[in-house]
């Protein structure tokens, strides 16, 4: 085993527990497929310049700020290449409106062929699948421009019903 460690082969629960970079993550995408970091790369610089950030822990995740109320993750990657969709649910029950995720949800389902929306258990599960699995990244890469106006109306949707909450509370 020391010899595995000393060669870079890491037990699976080591790498679970670790946190990685923006560059450990697009280097496990590269395992994958040769062009996912740079398809990503080019994504999240769309991103970014549409007021969304990357934050990286274990994983990768597409947030933006919303004043007055906080942040909100659309989308989360894995270094595995899956696609998580769910943190947006629970969000959209903190603001009391499902509405943002159910149609954020559908809509990026119907990005992705074969694509679903779970929407059993807490509305925190609620999340795209395809085929009863997470979504490969590279499937919503290719339909990349489409996501970000999803995530732009999203977001534009949760900082209305922030900004009518604060002007409720202030009269």
């Amino acid at each position: 085993m020391i010899a595995l460690g000393e060669k870079g082969v890491l037990p699976r629960g080591a790498i679970k527990n670790k946190r990685l970079s923006k560059a450990d993550i697009l280097a496990a995408l590269a395992q994958i497929d040769a062009s996912l970091p740079l398809l990503l790369d080019a994504f999240l610089h769309k991103c970014q310049a549409a007021g969304f950030r990357a934050v990286t822990n274990k994983s990768l995740m597409i947030k933006a700020a919303i004043p007055d109320f906080g942040e909100v993750n659309f989308g989360t990657i894995f270094p595995t290449g899956k696609l998580q969709t769910n943190y947006i649910s629970d969000s959209s029950e903190r603001i009391g409106d499902m509405r943002i995720a159910s149609e954020y949800l559908d809509s990026v389902a119907a990005l992705l062929e074969g694509a679903t929306v779970r929407r059993d258990g807490k509305s925190w599960t609620w999340r795209v699948e395809v085929f009863g699995e997470l979504p490969a990244i590279a499937q919503i890469l290719t339909r990349g421009d489409d996501w970000l106006a999803l995530m732009r109306t999203a977001r534009h949707r949760f900082a209305e019903l922030a900004a009518a909450e604060m002007l409720m509370q202030s009269t």
